[in-house]
C-alpha cells in the first residue's frame, strides 16, 4: 500500500488470504457476512508511516487516523488494555480497522477465562480487520468472535445470545473511538441484568418444555442427524442412514456442526453448538439422535442432554477420540471390536460393534470398460512432515519410550508380518506413559505411519501393472524417487467414486492397521457397485467369502500375483463381483446397520 488512498476491495494481503482460508472451513456465517462486505460500506485506506489510516470513500466519516494516526492508535490500544477484563465476557464495539481486533486476539490468547466479541456496524469494517491482522490464533481458541450488527441494545444482546455468552461471567462493554457516537454504553449496562435474567428464564422454559415432551418410548418417528462431517466421508454414511430411515417412514432433520472447531476448542465449541441443538429439538422434536465421530459430551452439556428426551447413538471411526465421558443412555457404535476395550477404559458402558456398511448399492453390478487396469482409492494416512517432527519432539529425553515407539513402528509397517495392531500394543505396553492423552497420541501416530508404510509397499509392487492411485496426501508422503508418483491421480471426491467403477478392472483395498475385525468404507462400497476387489485381511472372509465373493492377499508377493492373474481373467472377475454385489445388497447395507442399532435400543420403526 502506498501513500495514496486505496479502496478496500483492491487490497489483497497475506493476512486476508490466511484468515479467509481459515474461515472457509470453520465459519460459514462469517463467510456469508464477508461475501458482500465491499458493498456494505465503501472504505479507503492509506499508509502513513508505519500506520494505516481509514475513512469512507466519500470522506464523510473517518474510522481512524484523521489527525494523528500514531496517537489515535496508541489511544485506542491504551483504552482497550485498561478496560480488558481477565475473565468473563468482553464486548468491543468497533474493531478499529484491525487495531482493536488485534488487542482482542491478544487478550483471549493471554487469558483463558476471557471471551471476546468484536461487533462491527458493517461487514466492510469486519473485512478491514481480516485484511490488516492475522487473527487465526485468536479464532482458534473459539473465545474470539466477530459479528456485524447495529449498536442498539437489542442487536448487541442478540449477538451475546447467539454466542451463548450470558452464563460466562461479568460482561464488559467497550466502544472504540470511531464508534462512540453510535453507542450508548449507559443503556447497555443498565439493561444488562434484565436481559440476562430474561435469557435465563427463556432457557429454563425451553429446557422444561423439551424435558416434558414424551414421544412414544418404543417407536422412532423423528431423527435428528448431527453432521460434523460436511463434504467429508462421515456425511456420506449419515446420508445412507437417512435413506433407510425415510424409507421406513421416519422423518429426519439435520444439525450441521464443525469438526475442526470441535477438535480445536472442545468445550468452547460446545457452548456454541448448544443453542443450535436446542433450536433443532424445538423444531423437530426428535426421539432419536444419530451422530458420526463425536459423542454427545462433545457438543452438549450434561444438563441440557438430560432435558432432551431422545435415544442417542454415536457411530465412531477407527480412532478412539479423546472422549472420556459418556452420558447415561448414549449408545456408542464402534466399527472394530478392538475399540470397545478402549472406550470402556474411558468409562463407556454401552457399546455395540457394527462395521461400516455400503454407501453405494446399485440395482445391478456396474458395467466396466476396463480402461484402468488397477484402481486404489484412499490416502496414505501419513502425518504431515511437521506433524511427524512435532510428534518426535515431545518424547525427547524419554529414551525407553522412544525406543518402544521406534520398535512398534517398524513391526507395524511390515505388510508381510502377521501383526495385529491392538494385540501388539497389549503385548508390548508402552513404558513411561504419564497420562491417557500421551498413549492416544502414540496410538494415532502408529496407526497413521504403519498404514502408510504398508500401503506403499504393496502399491509400489503393483505400479508397473497399470495402477491409478487416487488420494489427497500421497504427494506429501512419497519420496521423490517413488515409482508411485507416476500413478498419482489426485483427490477423488466420494460422490465421484461410482464413476471409477465404470472404468476399473481390479480394485485394490489395503486397510488401515486399525481395521482388524471389520473392514473399511470402500470394502463394501466397491462390491455394492459391482466392482471386483482384491483386499488384504483374509480374516474378513466372514463378511465376503474368499474366492467366491472377494479375493484376499496376505503378502506383497501374494498381492502382486493375484492382481496379475485376475487382470487376465475377466470371466472369473465377473463371477466374483456379481456374487459380491448380491451379498452386499442382502447383508451389508445401512438398513442392516439400522436394524441392529434399533434392536439394541429396544425400539421400533413406524412400519
Amino acid at each position: 500500500m502506498t501513500d495514496t488512498w486505496v479502496p478496500l476491495h483492491q487490497i489483497q494481503t497475506p493476512n486476508l488470504q490466511n484468515n479467509l482460508q481459515y474461515l472457509q472451513s470453520r465459519s460459514h456465517e462469517a463467510m456469508q457476512w464477508l461475501s458482500n462486505a465491499y458493498e456494505s460500506e465503501a472504505l479507503t485506506l492509506q499508509q502513513s508511516g508505519a500506520s494505516i489510516r481509514c475513512r469512507t470513500a466519500d470522506e464523510s466519516l473517518w474510522i481512524i487516523g484523521e489527525h494523528n494516526p500514531e496517537q489515535e492508535i496508541a489511544t485506542l490500544r491504551s483504552r482497550l488494555r485498561s478496560q480488558a477484563p481477565t475473565e468473563g465476557v468482553w464486548v468491543i464495539l468497533g474493531g478499529g480497522v484491525g487495531y482493536g481486533a488485534a488487542e482482542a486476539a491478544a487478550q483471549v490468547i493471554a487469558n483463558e477465562g476471557v471471551r471476546v466479541v468484536v461487533i462491527e456496524p458493517t461487514a466492510a469494517r469486519l473485512m478491514a480487520c481480516f485484511t490488516m491482522v492475522d487473527l487465526r490464533n485468536g479464532l482458534a481458541t473459539e473465545r474470539l468472535h466477530f459479528s456485524v450488527a447495529a449498536f442498539t441494545p437489542e442487536a448487541v444482546f442478540d449477538v451475546l445470545v447467539s454466542y451463548n455468552l450470558f452464563e460466562h461471567g461479568a460482561i464488559t462493554f467497550t466502544a472504540s473511538p470511531e464508534c462512540e457516537a453510535l453507542v450508548d454504553l449507559n443503556s447497555l449496562n443498565a439493561q444488562l441484568d434484565a436481559r440476562r435474567g430474561h435469557w435465563r428464564r427463556e432457557r429454563e422454559s425451553v429446557l422444561a418444555s423439551t424435558s416434558r415432551a414424551k414421544p412414544d418410548a418404543d417407536v422412532i418417528r423423528n431423527v435428528l442427524i448431527v453432521n460434523c462431517w460436511q463434504n467429508a466421508p462421515g456425511e456420506l454414511h449419515l446420508k445412507s442412514i437417512e435413506t433407510y430411515l425415510n424409507e421406513w417412514g421416519i422423518k429426519t432433520h439435520w444439525l450441521i456442526l464443525n469438526r475442526y472447531r470441535m477438535d480445536a476448542a472442545g468445550r468452547e465449541y460446545q457452548r456454541l453448538a448448544e443453542p443450535l441443538l436446542l433450536d433443532a429439538f424445538q423444531r423437530a422434536q426428535p426421539n432419536m439422535v444419530i451422530s458420526y465421530g463425536y459423542h454427545a459430551p462433545q457438543f452438549v452439556s450434561e444438563k441440557v442432554y438430560a432435558s432432551l428426551p431422545a435415544r442417542w447413538v454415536q457411530a465412531v471411526s477407527n480412532i478412539a477420540y479423546y472422549d472420556q465421558t459418556q452420558y447415561p443412555g448414549e449408545l456408542c457404535v464402534p466399527i472394530d471390536r478392538n475399540l470397545i476395550p478402549l472406550f470402556e477404559r474411558r468409562g463407556y458402558t454401552q457399546c455395540l460393534f457394527q462395521p461400516i456398511m455400503a454407501d453405494f448399492v446399485s440395482p445391478e453390478p456396474t458395467p466396466t470398460d476396463n480402461s484402468i487396469p488397477i484402481i486404489m482409492v484412499g490416502n496414505s494416512l501419513a502425518l504431515p512432515l511437521a506433524g511427524q517432527q512435532a510428534f518426535w519432539a515431545q518424547w525427547q529425553g524419554r529414551d525407553r519410550l522412544l525406543q518402544a515407539i521406534r520398535n512398534a513402528e517398524k513391526e507395524l509397517s511390515d505388510f508381510d508380518a502377521d501383526v495385529d495392531f491392538y494385540a501388539y500394543l497389549n503385548e508390548n505396553p508402552l513404558p513411561d506413559i504419564n497420562h491417557e492423552d500421551e498413549w492416544y497420541s502414540i496410538f494415532r501416530y502408529l496407526l497413521s505411519q504403519g498404514t502408510a508404510a504398508r500401503r506403499r509397499a504393496v502399491l509400489e509392487k503393483l505400479a508397473p501393472m497399470g495402477l491409478a492411485l487416487f488420494g489427497s496426501d500421497w504427494d506429501a508422503y512419497l519420496p521423490q524417487n517413488s515409482i508411485l508418483r507416476r500413478c498419482l491421480k489426485g483427490y477423488l471426491p466420494m460422490t465421484e467414486e461410482p464413476k471409477a467403477f465404470a472404468r476399473g478392472s481390479v480394485f485394490v483395498n489395503i486397510h488401515s492397521i486399525g481395521h482388524q475385525t471389520a473392514p473399511n468404507m470402500r470394502y463394501f462400497n466397491v462390491c455394492g457397485m459391482g466392482g471386483f476387489q482384491i483386499s488384504d485381511r483374509p480374516q474378513f472372509d466372514e463378511y465376503l467369502t474368499d474366492g467366491t465373493e472377494a479375493v484376499y492377499a496376505n503378502s506383497v508377493d501374494d498381492f502382486a500375483g493375484k492382481v496379475k492373474h485376475f487382470l487376465s481373467a475377466k470371466d472369473e472377475r465377473d463371477e466374483i463381483r456379481h456374487a459380491a454385489h448380491l451379498r452386499v445388497s442382502k447383508d451389508w447395507t445401512y438398513q442392516n446397520w439400522l436394524e441392529n442399532v434399533i434392536k439394541k435400543l429396544g425400539a421400533k420403526t413406524p412400519s
